[in-house]
């Protein structure tokens, strides 16, 4: 992904959340590193400390909330006729494996930086029951049309009129705004052809001033030390986000707070005012 964070940064995050899942039985054994369990103890103090100045305020929760939520929206427009999904900066999330296994006929390819894509498809490649239909490729989110676009990809491993789904989870917020607004528009044109088209992302908002709110600020400067880059706050309000996303040309979007879950999902608690929401955007030929 040309002028996208590297692919070590990308695989720094990838390694923390991919032992979050697994230590939440959300992952598979053939997806867990060392680095993970290493990087998950070593911000331990902050996600103990977050907690202690507000229940919910830590990344191990706000990692917890986006994934299951992205995981019941998906589940949702699968059971609705998508048939196909494409993982954008998948890394190491077990996902694809868990919904081709609970959905044998669903064709699932995820989409990474070259380094991570290689990896995923050695570990997966140790999986035995890994569906025929769950494909790792390499690609440019940031590539406006081509082979590895989004579109190209699209194009010449799916069905490019098939009702699609594309996720992207952990990474918008990498990426500077106006870029951020590209890709989305890159997934626009990856979809247009299709009956209809669902997007899912998380997001996270500019914090707010609850007590605490100075603790996501410090842990975001020792992330962007860490990883060597930066990260972007590009909203500060759900209202802000639709409308980015419907000038991008989603036909519609809603922006869905861990609040509005409580009731039907098991979800970890969250500060009084949620840092992390998730993206629930569409495209249809109709309009």
């Amino acid at each position: 992904m040309t002028d996208a964070p590297d692919t070590s940064r990308i695989s720094f995050t990838a390694h923390y959340t991919g032992h979050v899942w697994r230590r939440h039985g959300l992952g598979d054994a053939a997806l867990a590193t060392w680095q993970g369990q290493v990087l998950f103890g070593a911000l331990t103090p902050f996600n103990k400390l977050g907690n202690r100045l507000q229940p919910g305020l830590n990344l191990e929760a706000m990692l917890l909330q986006r994934h299951r939520i992205i995981d019941a929206l998906l589940e949702q427009a699968i059971t609705g006729g998508a048939t196909q999904v494409v993982e954008i900066a998948a890394g190491l999330s077990p996902r694809g494996l868990r919904f081709t296994r609970r959905h044998p006929d669903l064709h699932y390819l995820e989409f990474d930086l070259p380094g991570m894509a290689a990896r995923k498809e050695r570990l997966l490649s140790r999986v035995s029951d890994r569906s025929p239909r769950h494909l790792v490729t390499s690609g440019n989110a940031l590539a406006a049309d081509g082979e590895q676009s989004i579109a190209g990809r699209i194009a010449t491993l799916l069905d490019p009129t098939a009702p699609t789904v594309v996720i992207t989870e952990g990474l918008i917020n990498y990426f500077p705004v106006e870029q951020a607004q590209q890709i989305w528009g890159h997934i626009v044109a990856g979809l247009k052809r299709a009956r209809w088209g669902v997007y899912l992302s998380d997001i996270a908002h500019t914090p707010g001033g609850f007590r605490g709110a100075w603790l996501i600020r410090l842990f975001r400067q020792v992330l962007e030390t860490t990883t060597r880059g930066a990260t972007h706050f590009h909203f500060d309000s759900t209202d802000e986000t639709r409308q980015a996303l419907l000038d991008a040309g989603f036909n519609e979007a809603t922006i869905h707070s861990p609040e509005d879950w409580r009731d039907r999902l098991e979800l970890p608690p969250s500060p009084p005012q949620p840092l992390v929401h998730v993206i629930e955007a569409r495209v249809s030929q109709d309009g």
